[in-house]
């Protein structure tokens, strides 16, 4: 589908999502006709596509500051990975500003949700596995820092990657999803 040039200059909503770069389409079109092969097959086609695999991992954990490309995990996006990463841990905090898929996933699993008491963003925490504090706001664009919690700190990063720098050492784990900042939909990492 081609979008032509004055739909393009009144589209207002790259928060959302945004078009496919061109140069990221380029990168891709080579795994839907050369390197399609089952990443873990031991065959030419395979280890092509094993090849294609290690790189875009390492490009994630370049992007983010992960030290370990190697654990960085692909999801079908945020929404998918916060679910995942956050039922994985018996007892999770997260700040009331969250995304609707990180809220709901601590709601439902019995976490809990941090109150503002207009002094400060958090109170004391309790003894918890894992606080989710998301780096930059879906509807605000407020950019939320990291104190240090006591715990382990994951970030839905979604609405930063791309845009602002990301200092590995203020958190511990994050998610996005790549049709933010000019990558596929369908397309989302999480790294330690």
């Amino acid at each position: 589908m081609e979008i032509d040039a004055e739909y393009r200059s009144r589209y207002f909503d790259n928060a959302a999502t945004t078009p496919v770069d061109p140069r990221v389409l380029e990168e891709m079109l080579p795994y839907f006709s050369e390197g399609f092969g089952n990443a873990n097959s031991i065959h030419e086609p395979g280890r092509r596509a094993r090849a294609g695999v290690d790189l875009a991992r390492e490009r994630v954990a370049q992007l983010v500051g992960a030290n370990y490309p190697e654990l960085v995990v692909f999801t079908s996006g945020a929404t998918e990975t916060n679910n995942w990463f956050l039922q994985s841990f018996s007892s999770v905090a997260c700040s009331p500003f969250e995304h609707s898929s990180v809220l709901e996933t601590v709601i439902a699993s019995g976490g809990e949700v941090l109150e503002n008491d207009h002094y400060r963003l958090f109170p004391p925490l309790r003894a918890k596995d894992l606080t989710a504090v998301m780096l930059v706001n879906n509807e605000t664009g407020a950019i939320f820092p990291a104190y240090p919690l006591g715990n382990a700190l994951f970030r839905d990063l979604t609405q930063a990657v791309g845009k602002i720098p990301l200092d590995e050492h203020a958190f511990d784990a994050g998610s996005f999803s790549a049709h933010k900042f000019y990558g596929p939909k369908g397309v989302g990492a999480c790294f330690p």
